[in-house]
């Protein structure tokens, strides 16, 4: 059935450094109102995995959520004019100008070169575009169905898609994080055409980035959204789940949910419930560590200052200087 209003949006987004990296070099965008512009786009979602350069992942994802989000400003969007009614052309020249943007970053040195993801939702009335390059991936939940909407430009899955590796060998492939496609990774990038998506009232777009997928199945990701009370909750929840698993890459999640769906809390209710007692991470460990030392550290200066102190009161009531009497003049007795 065709929708004939336009449905409302509900957004949220969560994103954690892990427990094994220490910096987070995951960026997104959640543009709720995209403001007016030619093509119509009301909302703009955006997840961008940087991967390390010389100027460091963090900076070429966090460029490219900058660049989208100053396209959409009043003072840039006019440049969308020339592709009204060719949505699809102007998302794909979109992710080619942030290519250039992080090519930029390098200063012409392509060994010093960083490089990011690139997963975005770009939202049309009831309907949704999605651009993508790299491993982030982009899914669709509707109902008690969710499909992987984006396709891992990655090693591992070109073997997969070619049949030399099942799924399940795929997980514990050596070379698995090995990027084909990336932004800043050279000058030729081929843009694959946007995905298009007829939304419906209930359905679920979420992005992510491969430090949540690779941790936490398809289906628990929608069980996980059917037991929550809000794709909020579930944002936590997924993000929790994977640094539960270890969380040794920086986790990302993007959602929007159209309308209201019918939760179904029942679903997949063989799946094990996510521990609520969560194991102390490493780098939380260390921080714990840092601040006890620092507190004994202080403690000991006290007291090392405090012998020193009471041991100078002693010397100057007991030890006489030299030619000085130790006996004082009695006062006068009442």
């Amino acid at each position: 059935m065709k929708n004939t209003h336009t449905l409302p949006i509900t957004f949220s987004w969560r994103t954690d450094t892990g427990k094994v990296r220490e910096n987070n070099e995951d960026s997104f965008l959640a543009l709720r109102q995209a403001g007016k512009n030619p093509l119509n786009i009301r909302s703009v979602l955006i997840v961008a995995d940087g991967m390390g350069g010389h100027v460091g992942g963090d900076r070429a994802s966090s460029s490219v959520v900058r660049f989208v989000d100053e396209i959409f400003k009043p003072k840039s969007v006019s440049k969308l004019d020339k592709f009204i009614g060719k949505e699809d052309k102007a998302i794909v020249s979109i992710i080619k100008a942030a290519d250039k943007r992080v090519r930029d970053l390098s200063g012409g040195d392509t060994h010093k070169a960083p490089g990011t993801t690139f997963t975005g939702a770009f939202i049309i009335d009831n309907k949704a575009l999605i651009g993508h390059v790299g491993d982030s991936r982009a899914y669709h939940i509707r109902n008690d169905e969710i499909v992987q909407v984006t396709e891992d430009h990655s090693y591992v899955a070109s073997l997969v898609r070619d049949g030399k590796l099942t799924p399940e060998e795929a997980k514990d492939f050596p070379h698995k994080n090995v990027i084909l496609k990336s932004l800043g990774s050279g000058e030729s990038l081929k843009v694959d055409p946007p995905r298009k998506i007829n939304l419906l009232d209930g359905d679920i777009l979420l992005l992510c980035s491969d430090g949540l997928w690779d941790l936490v199945s398809d289906t628990e990701i929608l069980s996980i959204i059917h037991k929550s009370k809000s794709i909020k909750i579930a944002s936590d929840r997924l993000i929790k789940l994977a640094n539960h698993r270890g969380g040794h890459d920086n986790i990302t999640v993007v959602m929007a949910e159209f309308g209201q769906l019918k939760r179904n809390p029942k679903l997949f209710s063989d799946l094990k419930e996510l521990p609520r007692i969560q194991p102390l991470s490493n780098k939380n460990f260390r921080n714990l560590l840092k601040g006890i030392l620092v507190l004994l550290s202080i403690l000991l200066v006290f007291i090392i200052w405090q012998i020193v102190k009471d041991y100078r009161g002693i010397e100057k009531n007991v030890m006489p200087r030299a030619g000085q009497s130790t006996s004082k003049p009695l006062g006068d007795i009442p």
